[in-house]
Protein backbone atom coordinates (compact mmCIF):
# COMPACT_ATOMS: atom_id res chain seq x y z
CA UNK A 1 0.00 0.00 0.00
CA UNK A 2 1.24 3.54 -0.72
CA UNK A 3 2.81 5.45 2.10
CA UNK A 4 1.94 9.15 2.50
CA UNK A 5 4.04 11.52 4.53
CA UNK A 6 2.23 13.30 7.34
CA UNK A 7 1.91 17.01 6.56
CA UNK A 8 -0.42 19.67 7.80
CA UNK A 9 -2.24 21.55 5.09
CA UNK A 10 -0.66 25.01 5.14
CA UNK A 11 -2.86 28.05 4.62
CA UNK A 12 -6.13 26.16 4.90
CA UNK A 13 -8.48 26.38 7.88
CA UNK A 14 -9.20 23.25 9.85
CA UNK A 15 -12.73 22.13 9.11
CA UNK A 16 -14.35 18.82 8.15
CA UNK A 17 -13.96 19.57 4.44
CA UNK A 18 -10.18 19.93 4.81
CA UNK A 19 -7.94 17.41 3.10
CA UNK A 20 -6.83 16.16 6.53
CA UNK A 21 -10.30 14.81 7.18
CA UNK A 22 -10.18 12.97 3.86
CA UNK A 23 -6.70 11.49 4.35
CA UNK A 24 -5.78 7.87 3.77
CA UNK A 25 -4.03 6.16 6.67
CA UNK A 26 -0.64 4.66 5.89
CA UNK A 27 -1.10 1.50 7.91
CA UNK A 28 -3.10 -1.45 6.67
CA UNK A 29 -6.19 -2.57 8.64
CA UNK A 30 -4.38 -5.55 10.17
CA UNK A 31 -1.66 -3.25 11.64
CA UNK A 32 -4.12 -0.69 13.02
CA UNK A 33 -3.56 -1.92 16.63
CA UNK A 34 0.00 -0.55 16.59
CA UNK A 35 0.62 2.84 18.13
CA UNK A 36 1.97 4.45 14.97
CA UNK A 37 0.43 7.81 14.22
CA UNK A 38 -1.84 8.03 11.22
CA UNK A 39 -0.54 10.08 8.38
CA UNK A 40 -2.41 12.38 6.04
CA UNK A 41 -2.13 13.04 2.35
CA UNK A 42 -0.62 16.24 1.08
CA UNK A 43 -3.08 18.80 -0.29
CA UNK A 44 -3.97 18.25 -3.92
CA UNK A 45 -4.53 21.89 -4.80
CA UNK A 46 -1.68 24.43 -4.75
CA UNK A 47 -1.50 27.14 -2.08
CA UNK A 48 -3.70 30.24 -2.64
CA UNK A 49 -0.80 32.43 -3.84
CA UNK A 50 -0.13 30.00 -6.70
CA UNK A 51 -3.83 29.87 -7.62
CA UNK A 52 -3.99 33.65 -7.95
CA UNK A 53 -0.90 33.63 -10.16
CA UNK A 54 -2.37 30.93 -12.41
CA UNK A 55 -5.68 32.77 -12.77
CA UNK A 56 -3.99 35.95 -13.94
CA UNK A 57 -1.56 34.36 -16.37
CA UNK A 58 -2.48 35.06 -20.00
CA UNK A 59 -2.23 31.41 -21.05
CA UNK A 60 -4.86 30.11 -18.64
CA UNK A 61 -7.14 33.14 -18.39
CA UNK A 62 -10.42 32.65 -20.19
CA UNK A 63 -11.18 35.33 -22.73
CA UNK A 64 -14.57 36.89 -22.23
CA UNK A 65 -17.16 36.46 -24.93
CA UNK A 66 -17.50 39.66 -26.89
CA UNK A 67 -20.88 41.19 -26.21
CA UNK A 68 -23.07 41.91 -29.23
CA UNK A 69 -24.27 45.49 -29.47
CA UNK A 70 -27.69 44.53 -30.82
CA UNK A 71 -29.25 41.21 -31.71
CA UNK A 72 -31.26 40.73 -34.88
CA UNK A 73 -35.05 40.61 -34.70
CA UNK A 74 -35.40 36.82 -35.16
CA UNK A 75 -32.82 36.08 -32.42
CA UNK A 76 -34.55 38.54 -30.08
CA UNK A 77 -37.89 36.90 -30.79
CA UNK A 78 -36.67 33.35 -30.13
CA UNK A 79 -34.38 34.57 -27.28
CA UNK A 80 -31.29 32.94 -28.71
CA UNK A 81 -27.71 34.16 -28.74
CA UNK A 82 -26.94 36.37 -31.71
CA UNK A 83 -23.38 37.10 -32.82
CA UNK A 84 -24.43 40.37 -34.48
CA UNK A 85 -22.84 39.53 -37.84
CA UNK A 86 -24.24 41.54 -40.71
CA UNK A 87 -26.03 41.21 -43.08
CA UNK A 88 -26.99 37.79 -41.59
CA UNK A 89 -25.97 36.40 -38.22
CA UNK A 90 -24.70 32.83 -37.94
CA UNK A 91 -27.78 31.70 -36.01
CA UNK A 92 -30.08 32.83 -38.82
CA UNK A 93 -27.76 31.25 -41.39
CA UNK A 94 -27.88 27.92 -39.53
CA UNK A 95 -31.67 28.05 -39.17
CA UNK A 96 -32.17 29.37 -42.75
CA UNK A 97 -34.30 32.28 -41.56
CA UNK A 98 -34.30 35.85 -42.86
CA UNK A 99 -32.18 38.15 -40.68
CA UNK A 100 -32.89 41.84 -40.15
CA UNK A 101 -31.87 44.36 -37.54
CA UNK A 102 -33.96 47.08 -35.90
CA UNK A 103 -30.93 49.30 -35.26
CA UNK A 104 -28.07 50.69 -37.29
CA UNK A 105 -24.72 48.96 -37.15
CA UNK A 106 -22.60 50.17 -34.24
CA UNK A 107 -25.55 51.20 -32.04
CA UNK A 108 -27.11 49.38 -29.14
CA UNK A 109 -30.82 48.76 -28.79
CA UNK A 110 -30.88 51.19 -25.88
CA UNK A 111 -29.22 53.97 -27.89
CA UNK A 112 -31.72 53.48 -30.72
CA UNK A 113 -34.63 53.61 -28.25
CA UNK A 114 -33.33 56.87 -26.75
CA UNK A 115 -32.98 58.45 -30.20
CA UNK A 116 -36.49 57.38 -31.12
CA UNK A 117 -37.86 58.84 -27.89
CA UNK A 118 -36.11 62.17 -28.64
CA UNK A 119 -37.65 62.15 -32.12
CA UNK A 120 -41.14 61.58 -30.72
CA UNK A 121 -40.66 64.43 -28.25
CA UNK A 122 -39.55 66.68 -31.11
CA UNK A 123 -42.64 65.77 -33.16
CA UNK A 124 -44.96 66.51 -30.24
CA UNK A 125 -43.29 69.92 -29.69
CA UNK A 126 -43.57 70.69 -33.41
CA UNK A 127 -47.25 69.75 -33.52
CA UNK A 128 -48.00 71.90 -30.48
CA UNK A 129 -46.37 74.98 -32.01
CA UNK A 130 -47.44 74.45 -35.63
CA UNK A 131 -50.27 76.13 -37.44
CA UNK A 132 -53.04 74.09 -39.05
CA UNK A 133 -51.32 73.98 -42.47
CA UNK A 134 -47.95 73.10 -40.92
CA UNK A 135 -49.61 70.36 -38.86
CA UNK A 136 -50.92 68.81 -42.07
CA UNK A 137 -47.43 68.84 -43.61
CA UNK A 138 -45.90 67.32 -40.49
CA UNK A 139 -48.49 64.53 -40.40
CA UNK A 140 -47.90 63.87 -44.12
CA UNK A 141 -44.17 63.37 -43.44
CA UNK A 142 -44.92 61.09 -40.47
CA UNK A 143 -47.22 58.93 -42.61
CA UNK A 144 -44.80 58.61 -45.53
CA UNK A 145 -41.75 57.56 -43.47
CA UNK A 146 -41.52 54.35 -41.45
CA UNK A 147 -38.84 55.69 -39.09
CA UNK A 148 -39.65 58.65 -36.84
CA UNK A 149 -36.03 59.88 -36.90
CA UNK A 150 -36.10 59.92 -40.68
CA UNK A 151 -39.45 61.75 -40.69
CA UNK A 152 -38.09 64.44 -38.34
CA UNK A 153 -35.10 64.98 -40.66
CA UNK A 154 -37.40 65.47 -43.63
CA UNK A 155 -39.69 67.78 -41.63
CA UNK A 156 -36.72 69.96 -40.68
CA UNK A 157 -35.53 70.04 -44.33
CA UNK A 158 -38.97 70.85 -45.77
CA UNK A 159 -38.74 74.32 -47.33
CA UNK A 160 -42.47 74.91 -46.86
CA UNK A 161 -41.97 74.82 -43.09
CA UNK A 162 -38.94 77.14 -42.86
CA UNK A 163 -39.56 80.28 -40.90
CA UNK A 164 -42.41 78.84 -38.89
CA UNK A 165 -42.35 78.44 -35.12
CA UNK A 166 -41.70 74.69 -35.31
CA UNK A 167 -38.08 75.14 -36.38
CA UNK A 168 -37.21 76.29 -32.85
CA UNK A 169 -38.28 72.86 -31.51
CA UNK A 170 -35.45 70.90 -33.06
Amino acid sequence: MLQYAQQRAVGYPTFPGNIEALSIPSSSPERSHESTPTTTATPISPPPSTIQHLETSPKTAKSKRRQTLAACRPCRKRKSRCDGARPRCNTCLDKATPCNYSVEEGKTQQQASREELRAYKTVVRMLRKASATDTTLILTHLKTHDDVNEAVKFILEDTRLHGSAIMTCA
